[in-house]
């Protein structure tokens, strides 16, 4: 049973951190942040800070950030392989 937790415990750590990654670069690049979520499914909890909805959901099997795309294709072309290559 603890081995089950620990392993969904560390992939979400995982997926918070990737897409940290992303978030911070666009953040320092100015490229708007709608949303930064969690998990799959129905939304179990969320709050809105700087413009930003952060969303937990019911299946911790992924993560995400929507940004601003137009506002990123503007960007310069190192800016944007900067944001999308932030993740990794």
């Amino acid at each position: 049973m603890y081995t089950a937790i620990n392993i969904i415990l560390s992939f979400a750590c995982a997926l918070v951190l990737h897409e940290l990654g992303h978030f911070l670069a666009a953040r320092a690049c100015r490229v708007g942040v709608t949303q930064a979520g969690l998990g799959w499914g129905p939304k179990l909890f969320g709050f809105r800070v700087s413009g930003v909805d952060y969303q937990l959901r019911m299946l911790p099997l992924g993560a995400y950030i929507r940004m601003d795309m137009s506002g990123l294709q503007r960007r310069p072309l190192f800016q944007q392989l900067f944001v999308l290559l932030a993740g990794i």
